[in-house]
């Protein structure tokens, strides 16, 4: 790694006065709807997930690991649904269940 791709913390305080961890909640809520947006997966919501395999999976999804940065680049990103963890390459379909 070079220093240059190096990730930084910003300890200074935002403009417009807001306190650093409401910023850095805000942004974070921007790069999940961002992540959401490129999977095509509505995570934070109720769904009904029907698998390649095996019966679907109906409730809210979410990320099955909680990472600090959500990078959206990252290939294998693994979803979850109750106590089941899943990989996007095993979803046929996903249909929203709270319209």
């Amino acid at each position: 790694m070079h220093i240059s791709e190096q990730l930084v913390f910003s300890f200074v305080e935002p403009a417009g006065g807001a306190d650093p961890l409401t910023a850095w909640r805000a942004h974070r809520s921007l790069q999940l709807g961002q992540l959401c947006a490129r999977l095509g997966a509505p995570v934070g919501r109720r769904v009904e997930v029907r698998m390649k395999q095996g019966p679907p999976l109906i409730g809210v999804l979410r990320l099955a690991e909680e990472q600090l940065w959500n990078d959206p680049e990252r290939e294998n990103v693994v979803l979850q649904v109750g106590d089941v963890s899943f990989r996007l390459a095993d979803i046929e379909s996903v249909l929203r269940a709270d319209l």
